[in-house]
């Protein structure tokens, strides 16, 4: 896609650059994900202050808390630090949701919750 912007008001006349995004496979599968979150009605804002990819609303995070910390991962990549991942998740009071997308492009989803012992 190519934007030409022009303002004869001013004179100026811009062309932006072409949009290739995304550019890698993991900012692909964030995009596949956040995707098929929204269209089932969550909300998302960033989950990196959180240790996340994204951080997931039931609504509208200004009147809401989230329920999840996103983590996307590629298809089949081992885990190799699952109790970190639940203690991530109780450490901010959220599940963890794992998320993916399986050779025939549906997302899939596991969740974690810390029960603690």
């Amino acid at each position: 896609m190519c934007i030409h912007l022009a303002d004869p008001r001013v004179g100026l006349c811009f062309t932006a650059a072409e949009w290739t995004f995304p550019h890698t496979e993991l900012q692909a599968l964030n995009y596949r994900v956040f995707r098929d979150l929204w269209g089932r009605g969550y909300h998302l804002t960033s989950g990196l202050k959180y240790g996340g990819d994204f951080l997931v609303y039931p609504g509208d995070p200004c009147l809401v808390h989230s329920h999840y910390v996103a983590i996307v991962l590629p298809w089949q990549q081992p885990i190799r630090d699952l109790v970190a991942l639940g203690r991530l998740g109780a450490k901010v009071k959220k599940n963890v949701l794992l998320c993916s997308v399986d050779p025939q492009g549906a997302v899939q989803y596991c969740t974690l919750h810390w029960a603690g012992f």
